[in-house]
């Protein structure tokens, strides 16, 4: 076996004084040695695989898909050029809540329930920075109501019309016969939200047997 070299320092005396001696024989070229063709070895190899800083972080997380509940629900695109006026409503009571129910029961919408329709109207109406709640008990009670005033002033009222008007606007959808009729026979402001329908007193003749109310939310008189 071949002895290893130690470092100078390491070397006894007497070694150190023959090696001085030998040291003025003539010389002969020394091969290169093992060591120096080792490393010219290592540096023509491949740099070996190491990990990458890169590769070893995760791949970012797709970004959430839209599903179309929130896309149906989401009216924002279209924005209020009053906002500080409230809307004039030109819809009756029972036409929005059968909007109401057909989009709950669209079975394209599975996933949309009275919770989030509630927080979707609210946005609508009040805007996404409003305190304003709307809870699903006042949904639900709304809904139970019938009759084209029946709920004039619930706030689901109010906030469910303005929500389906914007929705009608960005689907890019005409306005029915119905609702032209209605801004006809609501000219004047719209229909009342403030005052309960049913509260209305009229004044009629002794002829008339009483006061009836069509289906736009406008008394006539029945003889």
């Amino acid at each position: 076996m071949p002895r290893i070299r130690k470092p100078l320092g390491s070397v006894p005396a007497n070694v150190a004084a023959n090696a001085s001696n030998a040291s003025n024989a003539p010389k002969s070229t020394p091969a290169k040695s093992s060591k120096k063709r080792k490393s010219t070895d290592t540096e023509n190899q491949p740099p070996s695989a190491a990990p990458s800083s890169k590769s070893s972080k995760k791949n970012p997380a797709p970004p959430p898909e839209t599903r179309p509940e929130d896309d149906i629900l989401d009216v924002s695109c279209i924005v209020d050029t009053h906002p500080d006026e409230p809307f004039e409503v030109f819809d009756t009571c029972d036409t929005v809540r059968r909007k109401i129910r057909a989009l709950l029961a669209n079975p394209k919408y599975p996933k949309i329930t009275q919770a989030a329709l509630c927080r979707a109207i609210v946005k609508a109406a009040y805007g996404e920075d409003s305190d304003k709640t709307i809870q699903s008990a006042s949904l639900g009670a709304f809904l139970k109501k019938k009759g084209p005033l029946a709920g004039n002033t619930s706030a689901v009222y109010y906030a469910a019309y303005v929500f389906f008007e914007k929705l009608r606007i960005k689907q890019g959808k005409p306005k029915s016969s119905d609702r032209e009729i209605m801004e006809e026979l609501w000219w004047d402001g719209g229909v009342d939200t403030k005052t309960v329908a049913s509260s209305v007193k009229f004044v009629i003749s002794s002829a008339a047997r009483g006061v009836a109310m069509d289906k736009y939310g406008k008394p006539r008189v029945v003889y």
